[in-house]
């Protein structure tokens, strides 16, 4: 995808985001999605972490502090590539409609523990100099087309959100 900011700069992005995936996941594979597309003015915006929150038969998918762990592995995975990251946090759920998803009645999100993974990567973030933008309170329940996917109209919010940032760091 291609889009030009706001400095008539034409910006290529590459979405290599998996569905289903949680920092695990992209952990085992983000050094060879980097190392593919590398160049001197990269950028890397990372956003990893709301299916790490997951809640399987009642029980944390994973604990706070293997997430922990794993934000940290991609941000110096990522540091090893560029000093200009971007870590994108969590959006909120429409709970009603994710407890359980309508696709795995085995699976919930809950906003309070979605909440706690988000403050650990901005944590993380401010621990290890890496840009942080907080999404959270972005989106509307509206704006989820199933409870916790983005619609269009989310997904622009954010992509409005995450220009301004990248625009600063392009500079």
């Amino acid at each position: 995808n291609y889009y030009t900011n706001d400095q008539d700069h034409t910006i290529c992005t590459y979405n290599l985001g998996i569905p289903g995936n949680t920092s695990f996941d992209l952990i085992n594979r983000i050094e060879n999605e980097i190392s593919f597309r590398r160049s001197d003015d990269m950028i890397i915006v990372l956003s990893a972490g709301i299916n790490d929150s997951q809640l399987v038969d009642h029980i944390d998918r994973y604990s706070i502090e293997q997430f922990e762990d794993n934000i940290k592995k991609l941000i110096n995975i990522a540091k090893k590539y560029t000093d200009k990251i971007l870590y994108v946090g969590l959006t909120k759920v429409d709970e009603k409609r994710c407890d359980p998803v309508s696709f795995n009645k085995h699976k919930a999100y809950k906003n309070a523990k979605i909440m706690t993974y988000d403050r650990v990567i901005n944590d993380c973030c401010n621990k290890m100099n890496i840009t942080y933008l907080k999404v959270y309170d972005l989106l509307d329940n509206i704006d989820l087309y199933d409870g916790l996917h983005p619609n269009e109209t989310g997904h622009q919010k954010l992509f409005n959100e995450i220009k301004i940032v990248l625009n600063k760091m392009i500079l």
